[in-house]
């Protein structure tokens, strides 16, 4: 017990710990050895030369925990950290897809989530990195802005 207590300390953000709770150990011989050549491929790719360098995965409680019903919007700076979780998904997606020889089990569990078409390029586009739209997001922010200018340097 004092093991689980451990992995469950290092754990970030309400979906993990949940996520951990609800695990149960292995019941037959055949799940371990599948499991255990799932993180054997991990490593392979991990000690190659051209690992994947995922730096800081972002935590995205907050965000997810506002998405529901429709009619409600994002603000701009969380609609840019889904848009960067969504291209790093993307990255890693085909980083295992690349090194299918290497990763068999670890290409296919990422299929799916590549043959999602993923608009984080759009979402990077249009927002800055605080999250505001750009000037050159569509010509009607571009004009509503010259507006609001104009109004400011009049008052």
């Amino acid at each position: 017990e004092s093991v689980l207590e451990c992995l469950e300390s290092h754990l970030i953000g309400r979906p993990s710990v949940e996520q951990f709770a609800r695990m149960v150990p292995f019941s037959d011989v055949g799940s371990v050895r599948g499991e255990y050549r799932r993180v054997s491929q991990m490593q392979a790719c991990l000690h190659s030369d051209d690992s994947f360098g995922l730096g800081s995965i972002p935590s995205l409680d907050s965000v997810l925990s506002q998405l529901g019903p429709s009619g409600l919007a994002l603000e701009g700076e969380d609609l840019l950290l889904l848009a960067r979780a969504a291209r790093m998904a993307e990255e890693l997606g085909s980083y295992f897809l690349e090194r299918r020889e290497v990763a068999p089990d670890l290409a296919a569990i990422m299929e799916p989530i590549e043959a999602i078409d993923l608009p984080w390029r759009d979402i990077e586009q249009a927002l800055d990195e605080r999250g505001e739209g750009r000037d050159g997001a569509s010509s009607e922010l571009a004009s509503i802005r010259k507006r609001l200018a104009g109004a400011r340097a009049q008052s």
